[in-house]
């Protein structure tokens, strides 16, 4: 009779656990809440927001840029760059871009007595060490003796841009550092000064200002 039994089934899985292995729809996590939701759209609105910024501060830079050139180029007030805005100034570069100097000349001259000596000295050390060893010294005194020069002189025209300067518009209106402003620009060859000179070299700074 025991063989006619019928067999016992197998005792079932947990129904809950079969039914979560089997929903195609379970959770990976819990829900966010309205808040983390919140927070990640702001994060998302934060990282567009910086880069539209960041190409709006670029495009401005350039515009500057472009500007500032523009008023170097054409001397124009509204478009300088601050440090060479105002009236004191502009006199000053006036007057010194007015004039002939020797202090202009300066950087040329010790760059060509340089360039001379080298090839001197190059061509002479095959045929007279000694002589090559004198024209080194005499180019070496004469580049000392155009840099005192041209130092002396550039101060020189400074001091009476100040002075005019200070003359026209009084010592109030007159800028911190304006004779190391106009000694920099009298020591610097014409064609490379900037902004670029707005006068006439040979006259009367005074003239050209009462002619505008």
């Amino acid at each position: 009779m025991s063989l006619l039994k019928k067999p016992q089934p197998s005792e079932s899985k947990n129904p809950g656990e079969s039914k979560s292995s089997t929903n195609p729809r379970q959770k990976k996590g819990p829900t966010p809440s309205r808040k983390q939701q919140e927070a990640r759209n702001y994060q998302g609105l934060l990282g567009v927001d910086k880069k539209i910024a960041k190409e709006r501060a670029r495009e401005e830079s350039r515009r500057r840029y472009e500007r500032e050139q523009e008023g170097l180029r054409t001397g124009r007030e509204d478009l300088l760059p601050y440090q060479h805005r105002g009236q004191a100034r502009r006199m000053t570069r006036d007057f010194i871009d007015s004039r002939y100097s020797f202090a202009e000349f300066m950087l040329v001259t010790m760059l060509v007595l340089m360039a001379l000596s080298l090839i001197a000295v190059s061509i002479l050390n095959r045929q007279d060490t000694e002589l090559a060893q004198k024209v080194n010294t005499w180019t070496l005194f004469g580049s000392y003796a155009v840099l005192i020069l041209g130092m002396l002189d550039g101060g020189i025209i400074a001091g009476r841009a100040h002075r005019q300067c200070v003359k026209r518009l009084g010592l109030e209106n007159i800028p911190r550092g304006l004779r190391w402003y106009a000694f920099t620009r009298a020591i610097m060859i014409r064609r490379w000064r900037s902004p670029k000179p707005q006068v006439a070299r040979g006259k009367a700074a005074k003239q050209q200002q009462n002619s505008r």
